[in-house]
Protein backbone atom coordinates (compact mmCIF):
# COMPACT_ATOMS: atom_id res chain seq x y z
CA UNK A 1 0.00 0.00 0.00
CA UNK A 2 1.26 3.58 -1.02
CA UNK A 3 0.37 6.46 1.80
CA UNK A 4 -1.22 9.39 0.51
CA UNK A 5 -1.25 12.97 2.81
CA UNK A 6 -4.78 13.86 2.50
CA UNK A 7 -4.72 16.30 5.64
CA UNK A 8 -8.44 17.28 4.59
CA UNK A 9 -9.49 14.17 5.69
CA UNK A 10 -8.51 14.88 9.53
CA UNK A 11 -10.27 18.58 9.41
CA UNK A 12 -13.63 18.07 11.07
CA UNK A 13 -16.87 17.93 8.90
CA UNK A 14 -20.18 15.73 8.97
CA UNK A 15 -18.54 13.87 6.31
CA UNK A 16 -15.17 13.14 8.14
CA UNK A 17 -16.69 12.61 11.21
CA UNK A 18 -18.51 9.80 10.02
CA UNK A 19 -15.82 8.27 7.99
CA UNK A 20 -13.48 8.68 11.20
CA UNK A 21 -15.99 6.51 13.00
CA UNK A 22 -18.38 3.99 11.53
CA UNK A 23 -15.85 2.44 8.46
CA UNK A 24 -13.01 2.06 10.81
CA UNK A 25 -15.12 0.69 14.01
CA UNK A 26 -16.68 -2.34 14.09
CA UNK A 27 -20.17 -2.35 16.02
CA UNK A 28 -19.52 -2.54 19.88
CA UNK A 29 -16.02 -0.54 19.19
CA UNK A 30 -14.16 -3.77 18.50
CA UNK A 31 -14.39 -5.35 21.69
CA UNK A 32 -15.38 -8.73 21.32
CA UNK A 33 -16.14 -12.17 23.33
CA UNK A 34 -13.88 -15.13 23.47
CA UNK A 35 -14.09 -18.29 24.92
CA UNK A 36 -12.05 -19.24 27.61
CA UNK A 37 -11.10 -22.37 25.74
CA UNK A 38 -10.01 -20.55 22.72
CA UNK A 39 -7.87 -18.19 24.31
CA UNK A 40 -6.09 -20.91 26.22
CA UNK A 41 -5.36 -22.50 23.05
CA UNK A 42 -3.85 -19.77 21.83
CA UNK A 43 -1.79 -19.05 25.10
CA UNK A 44 -3.00 -15.02 25.17
CA UNK A 45 -3.92 -14.02 29.12
CA UNK A 46 -7.16 -14.36 30.24
CA UNK A 47 -9.02 -11.09 30.41
CA UNK A 48 -12.21 -9.81 32.43
CA UNK A 49 -15.33 -12.28 32.42
CA UNK A 50 -18.12 -11.18 30.04
CA UNK A 51 -20.83 -9.45 32.21
CA UNK A 52 -22.69 -12.70 33.97
CA UNK A 53 -26.09 -10.84 33.32
CA UNK A 54 -25.42 -11.64 29.30
CA UNK A 55 -25.47 -15.34 29.77
CA UNK A 56 -22.01 -15.74 27.51
CA UNK A 57 -20.75 -18.68 30.10
CA UNK A 58 -16.53 -19.00 30.13
CA UNK A 59 -15.81 -16.28 27.83
CA UNK A 60 -13.97 -13.35 28.50
CA UNK A 61 -13.97 -9.64 26.83
CA UNK A 62 -11.16 -8.31 25.08
CA UNK A 63 -10.56 -5.23 22.89
CA UNK A 64 -8.48 -5.42 19.44
CA UNK A 65 -6.00 -3.09 19.77
CA UNK A 66 -6.05 -1.85 16.27
CA UNK A 67 -9.53 -0.69 16.98
CA UNK A 68 -8.46 0.98 20.56
CA UNK A 69 -5.91 2.52 18.51
CA UNK A 70 -8.26 4.55 16.09
CA UNK A 71 -10.47 5.38 19.13
CA UNK A 72 -7.52 7.41 20.50
CA UNK A 73 -6.10 8.88 17.22
CA UNK A 74 -9.75 10.08 16.25
CA UNK A 75 -9.83 11.44 20.07
CA UNK A 76 -6.85 13.11 19.43
CA UNK A 77 -8.38 14.77 16.38
CA UNK A 78 -11.54 15.74 17.94
CA UNK A 79 -8.83 17.76 20.16
CA UNK A 80 -7.21 19.19 17.16
CA UNK A 81 -10.13 20.34 15.78
CA UNK A 82 -12.00 21.96 19.03
CA UNK A 83 -8.96 22.99 21.24
CA UNK A 84 -11.11 25.09 22.74
CA UNK A 85 -14.01 23.16 24.26
CA UNK A 86 -14.46 23.87 28.13
CA UNK A 87 -15.56 19.98 28.64
CA UNK A 88 -11.61 18.97 28.64
CA UNK A 89 -10.24 21.48 31.66
CA UNK A 90 -6.96 19.63 33.26
CA UNK A 91 -7.64 16.93 35.91
CA UNK A 92 -10.75 16.16 33.71
CA UNK A 93 -11.80 12.47 33.22
CA UNK A 94 -12.16 13.80 29.61
CA UNK A 95 -8.15 15.54 29.64
CA UNK A 96 -6.71 12.38 31.23
CA UNK A 97 -8.41 10.08 28.74
CA UNK A 98 -6.90 12.66 26.10
CA UNK A 99 -3.52 11.86 27.49
CA UNK A 100 -4.17 8.02 28.33
CA UNK A 101 -5.19 8.24 24.35
CA UNK A 102 -1.64 10.31 23.55
CA UNK A 103 0.74 7.79 25.54
CA UNK A 104 -0.92 4.47 24.06
CA UNK A 105 -0.75 5.50 20.43
CA UNK A 106 3.41 6.12 21.20
CA UNK A 107 3.70 2.94 22.86
CA UNK A 108 1.70 1.17 20.17
CA UNK A 109 3.74 3.00 17.29
CA UNK A 110 6.89 1.75 19.31
CA UNK A 111 6.06 -2.13 19.72
CA UNK A 112 5.14 -2.23 16.01
CA UNK A 113 7.77 0.63 14.74
CA UNK A 114 7.13 0.65 11.12
CA UNK A 115 11.54 1.29 9.24
CA UNK A 116 9.96 1.57 5.75
CA UNK A 117 11.85 4.26 4.24
CA UNK A 118 9.71 7.42 4.26
CA UNK A 119 10.47 9.25 1.32
CA UNK A 120 10.17 13.39 1.18
CA UNK A 121 9.78 16.08 -2.37
CA UNK A 122 9.73 18.94 -0.22
CA UNK A 123 12.04 18.50 2.50
CA UNK A 124 9.10 19.27 4.92
CA UNK A 125 6.36 16.35 4.51
CA UNK A 126 8.10 12.48 5.04
CA UNK A 127 6.04 9.31 4.18
CA UNK A 128 3.33 10.12 1.28
CA UNK A 129 4.24 8.09 -1.71
CA UNK A 130 6.12 5.96 0.59
CA UNK A 131 5.14 1.89 0.11
CA UNK A 132 4.28 0.00 3.19
CA UNK A 133 3.53 -3.95 3.81
CA UNK A 134 0.34 -3.48 5.39
CA UNK A 135 -1.95 -6.62 7.54
CA UNK A 136 -5.31 -6.70 5.97
CA UNK A 137 -7.31 -4.19 8.00
CA UNK A 138 -10.60 -5.47 6.53
CA UNK A 139 -9.95 -9.03 7.50
CA UNK A 140 -9.21 -7.90 10.93
CA UNK A 141 -12.46 -6.31 11.17
CA UNK A 142 -14.41 -9.03 10.11
CA UNK A 143 -13.18 -10.86 12.51
CA UNK A 144 -13.84 -8.49 14.96
CA UNK A 145 -17.44 -8.28 13.90
CA UNK A 146 -17.65 -12.47 13.90
CA UNK A 147 -16.30 -11.84 17.21
CA UNK A 148 -18.26 -9.00 18.51
CA UNK A 149 -19.36 -8.79 22.07
CA UNK A 150 -22.50 -6.01 21.04
CA UNK A 151 -23.54 -5.44 24.93
CA UNK A 152 -20.37 -3.91 25.39
CA UNK A 153 -21.61 -0.38 24.50
CA UNK A 154 -25.06 -1.03 26.84
CA UNK A 155 -22.67 -2.28 29.73
CA UNK A 156 -20.40 0.56 29.68
CA UNK A 157 -23.39 3.05 29.71
CA UNK A 158 -24.89 1.62 32.84
CA UNK A 159 -24.82 3.81 35.89
CA UNK A 160 -22.80 1.15 37.86
CA UNK A 161 -20.11 0.65 35.01
CA UNK A 162 -17.05 1.79 35.03
CA UNK A 163 -16.83 4.09 31.90
CA UNK A 164 -13.79 6.20 30.89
Amino acid sequence: MTFKSNPATVISSKENDYNWDKPLHPDGMGVVKLSDEWVAEKHFRLSAPTPPEYNYPSTSIYQVSVFHQLHCVNWLRDRINHPNDPYYPPGSRKHNHTLHCLDFIRQSLMCNADTNLAITHDYVFFGSGTDHKCKDFDLIREWAIENHFLEFIEYRTKPSSNST
